[in-house]
């Protein structure tokens, strides 16, 4: 029978199509669920890379940062150094090969260049007084995660260039940022848990419960660091806020309340007083520029939902929780003049050391210890950056925030007020200024997290003053259109 003979060939060229495909569904599903059960770390990490490859060769670039964004708070260190750093040498690499090959725009100018090429020459030069081979091998390590940032600046520019992209990226980060409160948030009832052994853990272990009883956790979840944790929850809630009462959808307007709340109990459980003080100092400067948009029943509100808020979160914490009392230690605070008592043996230490290199610094990588000398961190970005590059280096420094600064300014521009964008661009800068004062008390260049997060603040800004200004050339453009018409 012809048919028969017909179908069954059909039938064997459909299993012959469909088989691979199958084949391949079905492992990736054994090894996806293998994984859910007993995850392990290296199967993980070469899965997300593949994934990664992918994104780089086959689709548009924004994806590779979107990625970036969701796993750059989850750095592992391997033998080569941190992850994030190599995937931001991998992604531009990628990127400047499929440039060359379709004849693209490798990148957007910006009027930040200057004082950028200005910070990286600072790096050079420092390594002049770097005496040590080991110094000189830490010191590029230090400059690799700097220059691996900056380029991540600006890729962000290059490829957030609309405002729905804008838009996106930002949710993702809140994403992220709500996911890293999780793992707190977990760290306070399950001390040392490990989400993906060997890869997202936390810091407090479980020995250490008798001491944590008397002591008090500090959270820093997956960062490893109350610090670091306490100012980037400062820096989130005002984005999981915004987007919560930005919501139309009633789910996400519930999923961004609780983002919210949830940043706000571990910004306590930090029991950080310099990001409270930090976080307090940049609300009430926002609501300072709000204050043509709001009524004095809303300040009312903002301040009772406030103080409501947080008696509720400090009670819960030292009720249900082994969390240590911001309350306490707030009011336990006791000052040298200015100078809280926690900074007088790291302030004037490291200004002390940064006058002996004044210009040009003593390199990239900043040594706690020389001979027998016991020293410390600086805990303060600013005499991290006398001490590490120099006045020549600071300067750059504060010569890229004056650039970035100037570029967030624009939120004020009339044709903005009340948009996305407009309103995106108020946030940035608020977090801007409340970042440049939670550096007065420490320094996030040590580490290989929060370094990230700095640049992208520069570069969410840069992008949105450049998206401000082309809507304003557009609209100058439309008037003189006009204008010639008549």
């Amino acid at each position: 029978m012809p048919w028969l003979n017909e179908q069954t060939k059909r039938l064997l060229d459909w299993a012959l199509k469909t088989s691979p495909i199958a084949g391949l569904i079905a492992v990736a599903s054994y090894f996806a669920a293998k994984q859910a059960i007993t995850p392990h770390r290296r199967v993980i990490k070469i899965a997300v890379l593949l994934w990664l490859l992918v994104l780089m060769l086959r689709f548009d670039m924004v994806y590779s940062i979107y990625l970036f964004v969701l796993l750059y708070p989850f750095p592992s260190g391997i033998a080569l150094g941190s992850t994030n750093a190599i995937l931001m040498t991998i992604i531009p690499v990628v990127w400047l090969v499929r440039a060359s090959s379709t004849k693209e725009r490798l990148l957007t100018k910006t009027p930040v260049d200057a004082a950028i090429i200005l910070f990286i020459g600072a790096f050079i030069i420092s390594f002049f007084n770097v005496d040590t081979q080991q110094l000189v091998v830490k010191g590029l390590k230090v400059m690799w995660i700097q220059v691996t940032a900056i380029v991540f600046f600006y890729l962000t520019i290059r490829f957030v260039d609309t405002e729905e992209k804008l838009q996106r990226m930002t949710k993702l980060a809140a994403g992220a940022a709500t996911f890293v409160m999780f793992t707190a948030i977990l760290e306070l009832f399950f001390p040392g848990a490990a989400i993906i052994p060997g890869w997202i853990g936390l810091k407090t272990r479980a020995a250490e419960t008798l001491t944590t009883r008397i002591e008090g956790i500090r959270v820093g979840g997956a960062f490893s660091s109350h610090g670091m944790l306490s100012d980037y929850s400062t820096l989130i809630i005002l984005l999981t806020t915004y987007f919560c009462i930005r919501s139309k959808n009633p789910l996400g307007k519930f999923l961004w309340g609780v983002a919210s709340l949830m940043t706000f109990i571990v910004l306590m459980a930090t029991a950080n007083r310099g990001a409270m003080v930090a976080f307090v100092a940049g609300i009430a400067y926002l609501l300072f520029l709000l204050r043509k948009r709001l009524s004095l029943t809303h300040y009312m509100l903002i301040f009772a939902a406030f103080a409501a808020v947080f008696a509720g979160a400090q009670y819960a914490l030292d009720k249900y929780t082994l969390a240590t009392s911001l309350t306490d230690r707030m009011t336990a605070t006791q000052f040298e003049g200015i100078v809280p008592d926690t900074r007088l043996g790291t302030w004037k230490p490291a200004l002390e050391r940064a006058f002996e290199h004044i210009f040009i610094g003593h390199g990239p990588f900043y040594a706690l210890g020389r001979g027998l000398e016991r020293e410390l961190w600086p805990h303060n970005a600013y005499l991290f950056f006398l001490n590490t590059i120099g006045l020549f280096g600071l300067g750059a420094f504060i010569f890229v925030v004056v650039r970035v600064a100037q570029l967030s300014f624009l939120f004020r521009k009339p044709f903005v007020k009340n948009t996305l964008l407009g309103d995106l661009a108020l946030i940035f800068h608020v977090q801007l200024v409340m970042s440049l004062i939670e550096q007065m008390r420490t320094d996030h260049q040590r580490d290989d997290i929060y370094v990230y997060i700095i640049w992208m603040i520069f570069a969410l800004i840069t992008t949105t003053g450049l998206l401000i200004r082309a809507k304003e050339e557009e609209l100058e453009n439309e008037v003189t259109s006009n204008a010639g018409d008549d």
